[in-house]
């Protein structure tokens, strides 16, 4: 390592080179810290708008923000339980139905 630290410092060419791929890189570690910083905000742009526009009280301080996603979580679990439930129903239906198909079929012979 203390050779190749050796070898950029001693040509002004390697400097050179070394510094446009530093610059490279934190220009491009950059961009994508701001493509994230500018996702975000949109997506808080939508869910405020849906909170305008459903008359729901968009929340202000950071606690009400909590329990407003508290909320929302708990929502989601229940509504994915829910459909689990329905899914385990619906499957448990189509279990039967290919039985019920499959006798049929060994009666028929």
């Amino acid at each position: 390592m203390d050779k190749i630290m050796e070898t950029i410092l001693s040509n002004p060419f390697y400097i050179i080179i070394t510094a446009i791929l530093l610059l490279l890189l934190v220009g491009a570690i950059f961009k994508r810290l701001i493509k994230l910083a500018v996702f975000i905000l949109v997506l808080v742009l939508i869910y405020f708008g849906y909170l305008y526009f459903t008359g729901q009280k968009i929340p202000l301080e950071p606690q009400e923000v909590r329990e407003t996603i508290q909320r929302g979580v708990e929502k989601a679990q229940t509504g994915a339980k829910e459909m689990k439930r329905q899914t385990d129903n619906l499957m448990d239906d189509l279990k039967k139905t290919q039985d019920l198909s499959e006798s049929a079929k060994k009666d028929k012979k």
